[in-house]
């Protein structure tokens, strides 16, 4: 049986840019995953949206 550890995805892990010098949050990096298997990506940046993380940012 596996364990719990061998189950666990890294689909938003952090990564480093194509430069090798720029630091990609986990939403860049699960939609440069996404985009790489085949996904499209589609965003809605109307009003009321807020996304948290370490600040919010509102729209």
């Amino acid at each position: 049986m596996p364990s719990a550890q061998s189950e666990l995805k890294g689909y938003f892990n952090n990564i480093v840019g194509e430069d090798g010098t720029s630091y990609l949050g986990e939403d860049y990096s699960f939609c440069h995953r996404y985009r790489a298997a085949g996904g499209r990506i589609f965003a809605y940046k109307g009003p009321g949206i807020t996304h948290y993380g370490v600040f919010g940012f509102d729209s």
